[in-house]
């Protein structure tokens, strides 16, 4: 049953397609926006449109701008041979504010993520080992610590030829083997793989943590975690077990 009018619900419906708006959300946004003055309302209608064709990727770094290059990149003071690889606008802004680095970036607008079927091809990478094959002398991995952002910044370690610095972003003493462990169970479980596919393979770090993972489960990141360490302790009772009986 409709509650309200066509055009209302309409717009209801067009803003809770938006990140973070729920119904109710798109609701109060809907009404708000039909009381206010029709001025104001064409301006924010104005606003959205000349954005949304007048903002593009920067040519050197990748990050959103309205001009061929942006400010950073424009900018003679520069370091243009410290490049800090970051995956989205809202992580370089943040890193600008601090006011401590004097570098530049490159976007990756995204990470790579296996489960959601997001691959090194699907992010700003190509575009990335173009611009080391210039005069660079070090990159810095500026990846969220999420798990596609350190699987991200390990396949990127892997696939560069010179210094590689890693940021905060990064958990201090992660270790990459942990990271590469994850990164094949993941692609196990992805949908691009056979139904029914199982992989078996050791931790690299504890030879007596044995893994299985199963595609038809499709087990999310936490799903996939809880089980691993549910797997681990398994192990580790059944070899106290063993130590037990002799």
């Amino acid at each position: 049953m409709d509650y309200y009018s066509s055009h209302i619900t309409k717009l209801i419906e067009e803003l809770s397609k938006l990140p973070g708006v729920g119904a109710k959300s798109a609701q109060r946004l809907a009404f708000h926006i039909i009381n206010r003055p029709i001025e104001e309302v064409q301006r924010l209608s104005d606003t959205i449109i000349d954005a949304r064709k007048n903002v593009r990727y920067c040519k050197e770094c990748f990050t959103l701008t309205d001009d061929e290059l942006c400010p950073i990149c424009k900018n003679d003071a520069r370091d243009h041979k410290t490049i800090m690889v970051v995956e989205n606008t809202r992580d370089l802004a943040a890193y600008e504010k601090t006011g401590k680095y004097d570098g530049v970036y490159h976007v990756l607008h995204g990470a790579i993520s296996p489960m959601l079927g997001i691959g090194p091809g699907d992010i700003k990478l190509k575009e990335l080992m173009t611009r080391l094959q210039g005069d660079v002398n070090e990159v810095i991995i500026a990846t969220n610590s999420s798990l596609e952002g350190e699987t991200t910044a390990m396949y990127i370690s892997k696939l560069i030829n010179r210094p590689v610095s890693k940021s905060a972003g990064l958990p201090a003493g992660y270790r990459w083997a942990e990271i590469w462990n994850i990164l094949m169970k993941l692609l196990c479980a992805c949908p691009g793989r056979p139904r029914g596919a199982v992989m078996r393979t050791k931790c690299m770090q504890d030879q007596s943590c044995s893994f299985k993972v199963s595609a038809k489960k499709g087990y999310s990141r936490e799903q996939f975690r809880q089980w691993h360490e549910r797997s681990r302790g398994k192990s580790a009772r059944r070899a106290a077990s063993r130590q037990t009986a002799c």
